[in-house]
């Protein structure tokens, strides 16, 4: 079972990590722009970032694990994923709920056409019969 679950783990990061690491250095580029060497150091701090994380999460992990037990520490690092999305949330998310949208822009009015269709429907509101095109006038 635990094979399973890296295996599923690894999955799941290659899937979260490589478009979050195409849009960090895709903001590099737009802030500061065509740069020499901004790509690679976005992409080498995004690195350094998820690699400090990984050292950090196992040391504070067995640290609360031998002090707490592990249903508590369980429960705090639940508790801090959920402060990081509420935070994420708040952050990035609810910004753009709160921008009114775009008022639409109302189409032209058509303008009237000064060309006469033939129509082979009924016409309706027309006073004239069309002519008969199938009788040839003799």
């Amino acid at each position: 079972m635990c094979i399973i679950s890296l295996v599923v783990l690894g999955t799941a990061s290659g899937t979260v990590v490589v478009p979050i690491l195409v849009e960090f250095v895709t903001s590099i580029k737009e802030s500061l722009g065509a740069r020499p060497g901004a790509n690679e150091k976005g992409s080498a701090l995004f690195t350094m970032a998820g690699a400090v994380g990984s050292i950090l999460a196992t040391v504070l992990g067995s640290t609360f694990y031998q002090v707490f037990g592990n249903q508590a520490t369980a429960d705090i690092f639940g508790c801090l994923s959920l402060l990081m999305a509420a935070i994420f949330f708040l952050a990035n998310i609810w910004p753009a709920f709160l921008k009114t949208p775009p008022k639409p822009v109302a189409a032209p009015e058509p303008r009237p056409s000064t060309q006469r269709v033939k129509s082979n429907a009924i016409n309706v509101g027309r006073s004239e019969p069309e002519p008969d095109e199938s009788r040839d006038p003799a």
